[in-house]
């Protein structure tokens, strides 16, 4: 849902709220008794509407953040040394993305990288789960694993240990991800550049191409 239609919601329930409130604060006797709760509702209106106005610009801001990390997940997949490893046994390379609760987005980002085809000349297939232990994928071969989703401390267990039992690369396009310990990611200045982590890079046993690391800025 856009940020827009998410807004025009915000003013339907802000426009409701005053009225019943000023209703309601009206039929109390006394203006003092009036003053102190339109008072009371003023302070507790602003800062709702803070806390709400925050909430809807941080998940539009996550979202455009998936969407640009998708369009790198393939250049930095192309960067595995040994991507023609992963190949699954139907012959292509088997990209999953984790979601918890927004399938509507894994499905359109499915659609999204059918597009491209291939990886480095080797066609690729897409999946969805919301199972963080990957478990249906341990008789499979991986080549990449993308976060829809912040995950949390559990999820990052169970994807980390799949990542580092299987040498495959877990992106996450999420602010502060790639410090806490996620291989690799995106960073925004003027451009957009792939982020890594060296440490997590080495513990996953992922090789990348020496030019991608030149161009690629690195958390230590």
């Amino acid at each position: 849902m856009s940020l827009f239609l998410n807004f025009k919601k915000l003013i339907i329930f802000n426009f409701y709220f005053l009225r019943i409130f000023f209703n309601i604060i009206w039929a109390k006797r006394g203006y003092m008794i009036r003053r102190v709760l339109l008072y009371k509702t003023l302070i507790f209106f602003i800062t709702f509407q803070f806390a709400i106005t925050g909430i809807l610009i941080s998940d539009e801001w996550d979202n455009q953040r998936i969407w640009l990390g998708l369009e790198m997940f393939p250049t930095i997949l192309s960067a595995d040394k040994n991507i023609t490893e992963k190949i699954d046994n139907n012959g292509k390379l088997l990209l999953v993305l984790l979601y918890e609760n927004k399938q509507n987005i894994a499905d359109d980002m499915i659609k999204s990288l059918r597009k491209i085809g291939k990886i480095r000349n080797i066609p690729i297939e897409i999946e969805a789960t919301n199972d963080f232990t990957l478990k249906k994928y341990e008789t499979r071969n991986i080549a990449g694993i993308f976060l829809i989703e912040r995950i949390n401390h559990k999820q990052f267990k169970d994807v980390s240990r799949y990542g580092k039992k299987h040498s495959i690369i877990v992106f996450s396009p999420f602010e502060k991800d790639v410090e806490m310990g996620i291989p690799a990611g995106i960073i925004i200045y003027d451009r957009i550049f792939p982020y890594i982590n060296q440490n997590a890079i080495k513990a996953y046993n992922v090789k990348l191409k020496d030019l991608f690391l030149e161009i690629a800025e690195q958390y230590d």
